[in-house]
């Protein structure tokens, strides 16, 4: 909702879209690895998109956090 504030409806739209794609695009790559490597790498690629997305989380949160001003 911060990014259009004025119009609600139309932020509601990306989120869920963007939500669609990160499902649709998640569920694509982990079938990808576990056809190529076999069902025993379930876990490490579970681990691997945990790393990458708390990665993406930290970046995400360190580039839009206002810095504090020393006053």
């Amino acid at each position: 909702m911060s990014s259009a504030p004025e119009s609600p409806d139309f932020a509601n739209g990306l989120f869920l879209t963007a939500v669609n794609l990160g499902t649709t695009i998640g569920a694509a790559a982990g079938g990808l690895f576990i056809s190529e490597l076999g069902t025993q790498y379930v876990v490490f690629v579970g681990l691997l998109s945990l790393i990458v997305s708390s990665v993406m989380i930290f970046l995400r949160n360190y580039k839009f956090t206002p810095t504090q001003q020393l006053s």
